[in-house]
């Protein structure tokens, strides 16, 4: 998968810092009822695109 936001992720690369490169998304919103923290629930983003 081709990442939409390689100048962010290049910034990040050269001056990286703790929890910047991944972090971990509900697929189903925590305000949609996805509060739960089960597996089926969770997926890996990069910080990036998790603030889109």
């Amino acid at each position: 998968l081709a990442c939409p936001f390689v100048l962010q992720l290049n910034e990040m690369i050269r001056s990286p810092a703790e929890g910047q490169f991944w972090q971990v998304d509900h697929i189903q919103p925590v305000y949609s009822g996805g509060g739960q923290c089960s597996l089926e629930n969770l997926q890996t983003l990069c910080t990036a695109c998790h603030r889109e």
